[in-house]
């Protein structure tokens, strides 16, 4: 569900959503509240890229730049520590996974997969 004002880009990089919101054109559409289930799972992928692979750098809940005007928040991430871009990365990272809630829309996921491939593609 998305919130009826448009906020700037830049207020949007500025504030801390709990919980968090993927930006697009102005518009706030806030993440599903995480589940002990889906945090759990965040951890597991975690442990499992630091164990078996210590050239990628796994990170929860990174903000990451599609295009102006839109940011996404996948609840995992994985990128190459050689290639880490700070604060948020506005080059395709390696792995996004969206951890599906029963709040979330088929629909919506598939169009920010869709997002996420373009990104890599560009």
């Amino acid at each position: 569900m998305a919130t009826g004002a448009l906020v700037s880009e830049q207020e949007y990089l500025n504030t801390t959503y709990k919980p968090g919101c993927d930006y697009i054109d102005g518009v706030l559409r806030p993440k599903p509240m995480g589940t002990r289930k889906h945090g759990l799972l965040q951890a597991q992928l975690a442990h499992l890229f630091r164990m078996g692979f210590p050239e990628l750098e796994p990170i929860c809940e990174l903000t990451v730049k599609i295009r102006p005007g839109k940011y996404y928040v996948p609840d995992f991430a994985v990128q190459r520590r050689d290639r880490v871009q700070d604060p948020y990365p506005t080059e395709p990272v390696h792995l996004c996974v969206e951890i599906l809630s029963p709040e979330d829309s088929f629909g919506e996921i598939l169009l920010k997969c869709e997002d996420y491939h373009a990104w890599v593609s560009k």
